[in-house]
């Protein structure tokens, strides 16, 4: 996901509904910006494993 967002960073593009970083899922619209539906999965994930790997009790 970084890799990508980087990609569209320093290329100075912005995401559109056709990229291909969008093609498995598609975009959400916010304030006229694009972003891909996989990018909030993947955040949303991380911080879900993220929460468990912290709650495992140390031994």
């Amino acid at each position: 996901m970084l890799e990508d967002e980087f990609t569209f960073i320093f290329s100075g593009a912005r995401h559109t509904p056709t990229d291909w970083t969008n093609w498995p899922f598609g975009t959400v619209n916010v304030l006229g910006n694009y972003i891909p539906i996989w990018y909030i999965l993947m955040t949303i994930a991380i911080f879900v494993i993220w929460y468990f790997g912290l709650s495992v009790p140390s031994e």
